[in-house]
């Protein structure tokens, strides 16, 4: 080989040639400037090397290539008052970033830039379908959703994150309102199935004879009603995403053999198909019954309950985790502000220590219920017991010491009398719409008038 081709000089040919190049150090000092980049910045390369880069070139993002160690290609960004494409490449060694390079395209871009438009356009359309997508047959939530720092939610949290990228099943148990349909979601947006679909299916909101077609689909004609087509069962949709089966101790005993085959087999029988349809999913299932009790009783089968009861997420009560109520509320306030158009600011120290009092038999879902209603009757920026008047008596039945009970009725009198004069004064006096506000009849408001000798104009 010709030892030109070794030179010093070839090299310098090759960094000239190249239409715009820079080369910074690891702290963003610029190490390299070719010619053709310091005329197009209209300076002399001498003159910038060793400066930082932001102080030849304000608009870089070499700095965050650095820090990142991540590449950026095909951007387009504007230098000097011109459009450039500039591809920026991270320098490591030993996986440690010594600096970055950028190299840019100055001449002849215009058919470039309406090419690269395209495909950016075609880019941004297509996140929005995978995002469409995803609100339609994918988990609407996250760990994000899953509110609290007690020490059962985080040991959840942490279960969550060790087996959300195995296959096995996961049997979610919990009280009617706590929030286990989330726990399922978070389970599937932390797998490596979470691009695929999440398909819920209720087993007791479905009568038991539509159930097996629902889950498991059928071929044309195979009974009489079917579609020509036939349909695709919810398994068949989940492929490689995942399949919630909520209230899964509701499913009849004959098709709980249909699952364990599914489970074990990884395929499913569709009605009048001729053979197995080879499916690959995740189940999650979710019960608020003792699965042991329904297997003692004969309602559930041993066999799929062994199945299932592979990966258990015990979801606490409410009533076991109080202090997650501040956080809780915190988080139904924003969402609610959000979803309602209130301008809700917080709520009063006083108020929640009350909802902390509250035994909370309906869970996380009686909470937020209990926080939009009290948002309706909130007139100033903060909630205050006033406005969780309704709950005040519930918790005299709790409280067994005789002084506490004297302490919680005065707070009855205060809160519903406050409360009672917040609402007529919303509905301007109308008592039938005060009525169905505060969640009592007429008759009701009436009396509780009478009782605490309010004078309504």
């Amino acid at each position: 080989m010709d030892s030109y081709y070794q030179s010093t000089d070839f090299y310098k040919l090759i960094l000239e040639n190249i239409d715009g190049l820079l080369v910074v150090d690891g702290k963003g000092h610029i190490v390299i400037i070719n010619e053709k980049y310091a005329q197009f910045l209209g300076v002399r390369a001498s003159d910038v090397v060793g400066k930082h880069v932001r102080d030849v070139i304000e608009s870089t993002r070499m700095d965050v290539v650095i820090s990142t160690g991540e590449a950026e290609y095909a951007d387009m960004p504007v230098v000097k008052g011109k459009r450039v494409i500039c591809n920026r490449i991270p320098l490591k060694k030993d996986g440690k970033v010594l600096g970055a390079l950028a190299m840019i395209l100055t001449e002849k871009i215009g058919e470039n830039i309406d090419f690269l438009n395209v495909v950016k356009q075609l880019y941004d359309e297509l996140n929005y379908y995978k995002n469409e997508v995803k609100l339609l047959q994918g988990a609407k939530y996250g760990m994000q959703n899953i509110i609290g720092e007690s020490r059962q939610i985080r040991e959840l949290k942490n279960i969550i994150r060790k087996i959300a990228n195995t296959n096995s099943t996961v049997l979610i148990q919990g009280e009617t309102g706590t929030g286990k349909e989330i726990f399922a979601h978070a389970v599937h947006q932390e797998s490596y199935r979470k691009m695929h679909p999440f398909v819920r299916l209720n087993c007791a909101a479905i009568p038991p004879e539509l159930l097996e077609s629902e889950l498991f689909g059928y071929e044309e004609g195979s009974f009489t009603g079917a579609k020509k087509r036939g349909k695709a069962g919810k398994f068949e949709i989940a492929n490689k995403g995942t399949v919630f089966l909520d209230e899964i101790s509701e499913m009849p005993l004959n098709l709980q053999a249909k699952l364990l085959r599914v489970i074990q087999e990884r395929e499913v029988d569709k009605i009048g198909a001729e053979s197995p349809l080879p499916i690959d999913v995740r189940i999650i299932a979710a019960t608020n019954r003792l699965l042991e009790t329904q297997v003692q009783k004969g309602l559930f089968r041993e066999d799929l309950f062994y199945r299932l009861n592979v990966v258990v997420l015990h979801i606490p009560p409410l009533r076991e985790r109080k202090e997650d109520i501040p956080l809780l509320v915190e988080y139904f306030i924003t969402k609610l502000n959000r979803s309602l158009g209130f301008r809700v600011t917080g709520i009063s120290h006083e108020a929640i220590e009350m909802l902390k009092q509250y035994h909370w038999p309906g869970n996380v879902r009686e909470l937020e219920n209990a926080i939009e209603r009290a948002m309706h009757l909130c007139i100033n920026s903060d909630l205050e017991m006033e406005h969780f008047s309704w709950i005040v008596p519930k918790l005299c039945n709790t409280l067994r010491a005789d002084a506490d009970v004297g302490q919680i009725q005065q707070k009855v009198r205060s809160a519903e009398t406050q409360a009672i004069l917040n609402v007529l004064k919303i509905t301007k006096g109308n008592k039938a719409k005060a009525a169905d506000i505060l969640g009592i009849n007429r008759v009701t408001l009436y009396k509780k008038i009478k009782k605490y000798g309010l004078e309504i104009n």
